[in-house]
């Protein structure tokens, strides 16, 4: 899982030529990110966030998305 989200990021930033923009949450870079609700019961133990991130979670449990640092989407706006 550690490695599948990195390649998710990093590395497909990389893979784009836009890893000096994206990819990661640094300074500098593009503030692009998602909100993911691990609280469900298919999520249950919790034991690894990643883990649980990489092989459960669904696009139901995104709550928030990001762009450039501004909020795009807010589920709890929507209820």
């Amino acid at each position: 899982p550690e490695e599948a989200l990195r390649m998710a990021t990093l590395k497909g930033a990389r893979a784009l030529g836009m890893d000096s923009e994206v990819g990661s949450l640094d300074a500098g870079k593009l503030a692009d990110f998602c909100v993911v609700d691990l609280s469900r019961s298919r999520h249950r133990p919790l034991h690894d966030p990643v883990t649980a991130l990489v092989m459960s979670a669904t696009p139901d449990d995104v709550i928030a998305t990001a762009i450039s640092g501004r909020v795009v989407f807010n589920r709890t706006s929507e209820r």
